[in-house]
């Protein structure tokens, strides 16, 4: 991932290039099961305001703002 190309990311997110020879099925997992309570609900917080705020493509806005996740329990987790 380092040194890559965020556009193709994107890209495949958006369904407007696929680089595979298949077509991609992309999966959002609406349930976190490692992290802690506290970390989904910052993260939840953190994309919501990137992707409300931040950003002006909306195309990199709508990744954002569909990530979404739900906390499995109260555990501590990681």
């Amino acid at each position: 991932w380092r040194g890559g190309k965020v556009e193709q990311f994107i890209n495949l997110c958006n369904a407007t290039a696929n680089p595979f020879q298949i077509k991609p099925t992309i999966d959002n997992l609406d349930t976190n099961y490692r992290s802690s309570k506290t970390i989904i609900e910052f993260n939840n917080s953190f994309f919501d305001f990137v992707g409300s705020n931040i950003l002006s493509d909306d195309s990199h806005s709508k990744i954002y703002n569909n990530a979404t996740q739900k906390c499995s329990s109260d555990k501590l987790g990681y």
